[in-house]
């Protein structure tokens, strides 16, 4: 509930948009971190709350959680701790998992020296040296909705070794990738062998524009690592995961009057690290930049091939078509002298892409949330990954002509994003014409990692506060229920505000055609349709033999059930 009340503060108009004076955006962000460190930690809380009731016979555990309504198995990214031990990791049904340690650092001292124990009586393993890490582990058949337990097993291993190698080029089962000499990328797509050059190109140009508004300066200078002449390129494998990393850096304009006179004098550093899991068809991408200059958009670009006259991309319990050039609307602008310029700049929730009939290239993320399709022929994703700006308000914008939208004397200096900056998001190139459906549960998917949490004794202390010994009374995996669908995604799936039923949202991400959906477990007693806000609406639903059958759903159509179980 709290967590709730900070989010509604923020949903004033201009809050929700950042269009504030920089104070404001202070209290906005400091709202928002309030609410996602009581996020954290309750969901931290509640993991443990499960995991030290699992019935175990070793010192260190892993549990790890899958929210999503249906099994999964995948390469899985988690931060823990290690010991001086080797160790294997097996999961409850005693198979071997693999792993890499992809990074670790020593954290000996502060660990141990913090160590609590609230039963003296108890024998509790203590290493010798402690590591912060992070792994990559291949979970297999974790459970939906549900948890499994992975243990460490202690002086033998499976692990695979992060290894730095020779070369510039990565794969897995979908996708070979290697770098350019400036640091751009050639994706080929094994299941096709269709190549995409020239992937992953960075473009900066200027930002005259406000807190409302992306507006070109009059006088502009595009800068593109297409010209660098050379980028560094290193690359690292084990049998998990490879990753290709690549530092470059931008020469740019440090802000509008020396773009104006096309002149370049401030360095943009970027590195790029591109990542192909094991038989996962996303290629995972993540991105730190340093910016020091002003006024000015960075964008990354990925040239599909697909010329389209509409862009695809979620909103909100569905799925939109957006027109990749503004033809008539241009027009209109021009003769009937509207007040601002139309654009092509768009929103998406969690993915864009360009499909024919053929094939699709999809943009998959969980930062920001801006695209822009572009190129000759409209075949290039431009994604947004930053634009900064000076001013809360200015008139005379060369896409918004006259007054200004917002205060014009109100200074933004907080909106230059001076400093580090880390953008992450996926690409996912598709040997058919993706639909709606299947990009709308790839990129729930990836939006939606898996969670884990570390139960070890020697980590009571400072780290996490301590709790008295619980009963192990619950067995090590355990599924809720799962959803069946032919495209059908879940929106919610949380305890009904006013009684014992569990409330599951639904929502139809096709534009043409209905999905059906059922709900699954053994113990489901009946359940009934409700709207937005949990009140049923009357159609009841009867379980037949574990089953909830839900009538289908229309394109872009969202439902609310309440499930009772027994």
């Amino acid at each position: 509930r709290d967590i709730w009340y900070l989010m509604f503060e923020n949903a004033a108009h201009d809050s929700i948009g950042g269009c504030n004076s920089d104070t404001t955006n202070q209290d906005v962000f400091f709202r928002y971190k309030q609410a996602k460190e009581i996020a954290e930690n309750l969901v931290d809380l509640h993991m443990r709350l499960i995991a030290i009731r699992l019935q175990t016979e070793q010192d260190i555990t892993l549990t790890l959680f899958n929210t999503l309504p249906s099994k999964r198995s995948e390469v899985i990214e988690v931060e823990t701790f290690i010991t001086e031990r080797p160790f294997t990791l097996k999961d409850a049904h005693g198979r071997t998992l693999q792993y890499t340690v992809k990074n670790k650092t020593d954290v000996t001292d502060y660990v141990l020296a913090q160590q609590i124990s609230l039963n003296p009586s108890k024998d509790v393993y203590m290493p010798k040296q402690v590591w912060k890490a992070v792994l990559l582990i291949e979970a297999t058949s974790l459970p939906s909705v549900g948890y499994t337990q992975v243990s460490m097993v202690f002086d033998e291993s499976s692990e695979s070794a992060w290894e730095q190698t020779e070369g510039r080029a990565i794969e897995n089962t979908y996708y070979r990738i290697a770098a350019n000499d400036n640091g751009s990328l050639e994706i080929t797509d094994k299941q096709t062998g269709r190549t995409f050059s020239e992937q992953m190109i960075f473009e900066d140009n200027g930002d005259d524009g406000d807190s409302y508004n992306y507006s070109p300066p009059r006088e502009d200078l595009y800068v593109s690592s297409k010209a660098i002449s050379s980028a560094d390129i290193t690359v690292s494998k084990s049998g998990l995961q490879e990753e290709l990393t690549v530092q470059l850096t931008l020469t740019i304009p440090y802000d509008l009057e020396e773009r104006s006179q096309q002149s370049v004098t401030t360095s943009l550093p970027i590195t790029a690290k591109v990542a192909l899991n094991k038989d996962e068809p996303v290629i995972r991408f993540h991105v730190d930049v340093d910016n020091h200059a002003l006024d000015h958009r960075l964008r990354v670009l990925f040239d599909t091939g697909i010329a389209s006259k509409v862009s695809l991309s979620d909103q909100q319990f569905g799925t939109i078509e957006r027109p990749t050039e503004l033809t008539q609307e241009l027009e209109w602008w021009s003769n009937e002298h509207w007040e601002e310029k139309p654009i092509t700049i768009e929103p998406m929730q969690s993915f864009t892409a360009l499909r024919d009939e053929a094939y699709g290239v999809a943009l998959l993320t969980d930062c920001v949330r801006e695209y822009q399709i572009t190129g000759e022929g409209y075949t290039t994703i431009a994604y947004t990954l930053f634009r900064c700006f000076g001013k809360m308000g200015k008139e005379n914008l060369l896409y918004r002509p006259g007054r200004a939208s917002g205060e014009k004397i109100v200074e933004t200096p907080d909106a230059q994003l001076q400093g580090a900056l880390s953008f992450s998001f996926g690409m996912h190139y598709s040997k058919d014409a993706v639909s709606e459906g299947h990009l709308a549960q790839l990129a729930k998917r990836y939006t939606t990692p898996v969670q884990c949490y570390e139960r070890a004794d020697f980590l009571n202390g400072r780290l996490i506060f301590s709790f008295r010994d619980e009963k192990e009374d619950l067995q090590s995996t355990y599924s809720l229920l799962d959803i069946e669908t032919d495209g059908a995604i879940l929106s919610a799936l949380k305890k009904e505000e006013h009684g014992t039923g569990i409330v599951i949202r639904l929502f139809n991400p096709y534009l043409a055609r209905q999905t059906a959906a059922s709900i699954n477990s053994s113990s489901l007693q009946h359940g009934e349709t409700a709207n937005l806000g949990e009140t049923p609406e009357g159609h009841i639903l009867k379980a037949q033999h574990g089953s909830l059958h839900i009538e289908p759903l229309t394109p872009c159509q969202v439902q609310t059930y309440i499930v009772k179980k027994k």
